[in-house]
């Protein structure tokens, strides 16, 4: 249990400030759903150019993201993606540790 506490009084600092991002990560694609829900025919159309390969490596192959739980859950792909570098970050940073 000292290791576990230990180790979160050590990334504090760093776990607000991934944590913040991550908020505004989400927050700020949110917002900027609006610009695509008013043009959702050049939104299609943009999204229609690309192969489906790339749409796949992208995440919203099976995804309606003219809906906003589909806008949403490609931002919630991409926001897990992120908190998938912390924890290498983390685990990274407790096994360099003396």
């Amino acid at each position: 249990m000292n290791i576990l506490s230990r180790e979160l009084r050590a990334g504090r600092k760093t776990f607000f400030f991934w944590s913040l991002g991550l908020f505004f990560l989400v927050f700020a694609g949110m917002a900027k759903y609006t610009g695509v829900a008013a043009d959702e025919a050049s939104f299609n159309a943009l999204l229609a150019q690309f192969p489906r390969v790339v749409l796949a490596v992208l995440g919203i192959t099976g995804v309606d993201v003219e809906a906003p739980g589909g806008y949403y859950a490609v931002l919630a792909f991409y926001a897990v993606i992120c908190a998938s570098i912390y924890g290498v970050s983390l685990g990274a940073n407790a096994v360099n540790r003396r």
